[in-house]
């Protein structure tokens, strides 16, 4: 692998004036920082960012950013995870919250993270949100790597195959005979293209079943009053798919107070695969997302990053398979 010593001596210049350029310095001639860089890429030179970086005095540590409200269980279990897998690795994790749900308070908890000379950078949010950060970055900012949002957001990202999650969810109840499913958590104008829902949608029309889409908040609340409205507008639906686990674990509340049987009269399927799902009654049937997984991976991305590792043997976007976990809120549709 070629180094610093090497780039200089193809440029035909000093060592310090290939860390000029390379460090973004304003002190070198533009014919000279171009030749210096095609130098690089020519001898396929990455600097090691784990080193500048500890030179500079920078904390053995990663930064993990969460989302606003992190009163879903997942979030948790994925902060768990990072820092576990990170300790494996030798660094700390320092997490960072931001106030609210904006993007500016992301975009302040994102730079609280670099001022405090984090190492790397793992980004749990929307894509929108990511993108915003990427956009936001400096020539200094440290490898950024995103967390658990859909792909194509300027940086590599780790996450869970939402889409073949949604598709796998459906196609459990539709294999149990249900025709009528609604998704609980997503209003039908909100659809991402590749999300979970768009699975669930890809899976009814194959089947040659209408997808109903029902918004509501994505948590117990909103689960629970969300499948009442749900059921008031198709009372023929025998199975729901919801958002997350925090959403199905509400519904199993709502259709018990309206003497709805789970799953004798409605099947219940949710996403993410938390530990209260397995000791709530009936046990929930859920895609596991993979958050361990996602975890290690996106640690592993970001060390690679940082010791220079190239570019071209990293995927853009490297998607965990999911796995179906069938418990006691799933089962055969009545009178299939």
């Amino acid at each position: 692998m070629a180094n610093i010593y090497d780039v200089a001596r193809a440029a035909g210049v000093s060592i310090a004036t290939v860390s000029r350029v390379l460090n973004g310095s304003d002190r070198v001639s533009e014919p000279l920082r171009v030749r210096v860089l095609q130098a690089a890429d020519r001898l396929g030179y990455r600097p090691n960012r784990l080193a500048r970086a500890l030179a500079e005095g920078r904390v053995h540590a990663l930064g993990l950013m969460l989302p606003s409200d992190i009163s879903h269980p997942f979030y948790s279990q994925l902060a768990e995870h990072v820092a576990e897998c990170a300790l494996q690795q030798g660094y700390e994790v320092i997490v960072g919250l931001p106030a609210r749900a904006d993007v500016d308070s992301y975009l302040r908890v994102a730079s609280d993270l670099q001022d405090r000379r984090v190492l790397g950078m793992l980004l749990c949010a929307g894509a929108d949100t990511v993108r915003a950060c990427v956009a936001a970055r400096g020539a200094d900012s440290p490898p950024m790597v995103a967390v658990g949002c859909l792909p194509e957001v300027g940086i590599p990202v780790v996450t869970s195959d939402e889409e073949a999650a949604g598709y796998q969810a459906a196609r459990h109840l539709l294999e149990f005979g249900h025709k009528h499913i609604g998704y609980l958590g997503v209003g039908a104008d909100r659809v991402r293209r590749r999300g979970r829902e768009a699975g669930y949608a890809r899976a009814l029309v194959e089947a040659g079943s209408e997808p109903l889409f029902v918004e509501a908040p994505r948590n117990m609340m909103g689960g629970c009053q969300g499948v009442q409205r749900l059921l008031e507008a198709a009372p023929h639906i025998t199975a729901v798919v919801t958002h997350n686990d925090a959403v199905a674990l509400g519904a199993l509340r709502g259709l018990h107070d309206i003497r709805r049987r789970v799953p004798q009269d409605v099947s219940v399927v949710g996403f993410d695969n938390i530990r209260q799902g397995e000791y709530c009654v009936p046990a929930l049937t859920t895609i596991d997302l993979a958050a361990q997984a996602i975890a290690c991976e996106a640690v592993r991305v970001v060390v690679d990053l940082l010791a220079g590792a190239p570019a071209a043997g990293e995927p853009a976007t490297l998607l965990i398979p999911p796995q179906l976990i069938i418990r006691e809120s799933s089962a055969p549709c009545p009178g299939a």
